[in-house]
C-alpha cells in the first residue's frame, strides 16, 4: 500500500490532536533524541577508541580524580 507524503502528514497531524497519542509520540521522540550522541560525547568516544581515556580500579578512584 502506497501513501502520499501529504496524506501521511495529514494523518499524523490528526492523530496528534489526541492527547494520549501526543504524549506517547513526544515520549518516543525524546527517547530517539536521547540515543543520538552529541558532539562532545562523540569526541569522548573517539578518544576512548584511541586509548586516550583514563581507567579506574573502582568508583573511589574516579571520585577522587573528579574531586567529588
Amino acid at each position: 500500500m502506497k501513501i502520499k507524503l501529504q496524506d501521511a502528514e495529514k494523518h499524523l497531524k490528526e492523530k496528534l490532536k489526541n492527547p494520549r497519542f501526543r504524549e506517547a509520540y513526544e515520549l518516543e521522540k525524546a527517547k530517539l533524541k536521547a540515543e543520538i550522541p552529541n558532539k562532545k560525547t562523540l569526541q569522548a568516544m573517539k578518544e576512548l577508541q584511541q586509548g586516550k581515556g583514563k581507567r579506574y580500579k573502582n568508583l573511589d578512584e574516579l571520585y577522587k580524580d573528579l574531586d567529588i
